[in-house]
């Protein structure tokens, strides 16, 4: 699969040499001996147009699986248009394991691009982003990226068009622009998940572009890649996203996606920033209040539980429930409560979401317990289903807890720092009066 993409990219390099005259510069150089992804090496191009100056704040493309598009030929004609503001390009090429001969031991493709984790967003960042900055153009111009996360795209066909989903779905404050062709939203590293995941999580300021073909299946096993872009697309849109999508009749192939290129880019550029949408989940209107979100605070609350159990757990506001978190896996059981303080009836009743286990538990004041997990505080209703996320502005562990006016302030405690946000509902703490919360029915 990556040496049809590569195959394809070079020979779209050969057509746009004969087609347009490039007046920016192309560099390169490799990245050997990853710290997050030990023993790959891989190349990397950085493209800069010829109008480019350090005076003024470029913004940034980055290719994955290389020059993908004929991305470089379209960017530097249409930035000597004036239809495209000023652009530097960053094209990685996925990580490969070799011996000392050259041989290859291990692809690490789809370890890389169809995770769905921040590795990728992080490696770029850290790792490859510093390594440009560190070059000269042939005439001495420095390059600096920007920082500015709504001025970043990020752009790729099949396993790289999820992974550039991935990128800004887990680094929304690296990377806001997406471009995703063909990409594989299907069940080969959980990316069959994000059809759900986009529906419960709070919105996130992500503005995306989706191209595939109704012929498009690569391999059957894993799922059918058409139906499964439509199905992100609808989740995107339930969800408030700014989306567009150019559906074809295709196969997995990325010419499709190269030829409507110059209009996805002219696309991915409208507006100064990218809005947050509004969500049509119906948990998340019952728990948010509008416009309210994580402010960073010295206040700290007690997140502990006092309860008599040596475990990761919480008491149902009717206390007539102890739910228990696995320290390993994504379940939260649940245990009925004898009058002498003894758990019976055990369940694996709360199966959370991302293959993340609870750092810690609490409930509101209607009986929905919220887990804090790496994916953010995954909120679930009595009967055991994830019915809203909200990410976190921390990426350590952290725990969270009620405090201020009424326990309507929920809060954040990380190593990261302290964060704060006013919500609709009200938490409660086992040393509180009961309440005999209204039944959800059974669902």
């Amino acid at each position: 699969m990556r040496l049809f993409l590569s195959s394809l990219a070079i020979c779209a390099a050969f057509l746009c040499a004969d087609a347009w005259t490039m007046v920016g510069e192309t560099l390169e150089f490799d990245v050997v001996d990853s710290a997050l992804f030990p023993g790959t090496q891989r190349r990397v191009q950085v493209y800069v147009p010829k109008q480019y100056t350090t005076e003024s704040e470029a913004w940034l493309y980055v290719g994955l699986d290389g020059n993908l598009f004929n991305a470089v030929a379209t960017i530097d004609s249409l930035i000597c248009e004036n239809q495209l503001p000023q652009m530097i390009g960053v094209f990685v090429e996925p990580g490969r394991v070799v011996d000392c001969h050259s041989n290859v031991l291990r692809y690490n493709r789809s370890y890389e691009f169809d995770s769905c984790s921040p590795l990728l967003a992080e490696f770029v960042e850290t790792e490859v982003f510093p390594r440009v900055e560190e070059l000269k153009t042939a005439d001495g111009r420095a390059i600096r990226l920007t920082r500015n996360p709504d001025r970043r795209i990020v752009a790729g066909a099949s396993s790289s068009g999820i992974a550039a989903f991935t990128m800004a779905w887990e680094r929304p404050d690296l990377f806001r622009r997406v471009y995703s062709a063909c990409g594989t939203f299907v069940a080969m590293r959980g990316g069959n998940s994000y059809n759900s995941l986009i529906r419960k999580t709070e919105p996130k300021p992500i503005r995306v572009f989706l191209q595939d073909g109704e012929k498009d299946a690569w391999n059957p096993l894993f799922g059918d890649w058409y139906e499964e872009n439509l199905a992100v697309e609808s989740a995107l849109r339930f969800a408030g996203y700014a989306v567009d999508h150019e559906w074809g009749d295709g196969g997995h192939s990325i010419a499709h996606g190269t030829r409507i290129f110059d209009r996805v880019i002219r696309w991915l550029c409208q507006g100064d920033s990218v809005p947050i949408g509004k969500s049509q989940n119906d948990m998340l209107e019952q728990i948010l209040l509008d416009g309210s979100g994580w402010t960073k605070t010295d206040s700290v609350v007690d997140t502990a539980t006092p309860l008599p159990y040596d475990s990761i757990c919480a008491m149902m506001p009717n206390c007539r429930h102890v739910v228990v978190a696995s320290p390993t896996h994504p379940i939260v059981y649940d245990h009925l409560l004898a009058p002498d303080g003894s758990l019976y009836a055990a369940e694996p009743f709360y199966r959370l979401e991302g293959d993340s286990p609870a750092y810690n538990l609490i409930y509101d004041n209607r009986g929905n317990l919220y887990c804090s997990t790496r994916i953010g505080i995954q909120v679930c209703d009595h009967n055991g289903r994830v019915r809203a996320i909200l990410p976190v502005p921390v990426r350590c562990r952290y725990r969270i807890g009620w405090g201020g006016d009424d326990n309507t302030t929920l809060y954040v405690i990380s190593d990261d720092g302290n964060f704060c946000r006013q919500m609709k509902c009200r938490g409660w703490l086992p040393w509180q009066p009961v309440v005999d919360i209204v039944s959800q029915g059974q669902g």
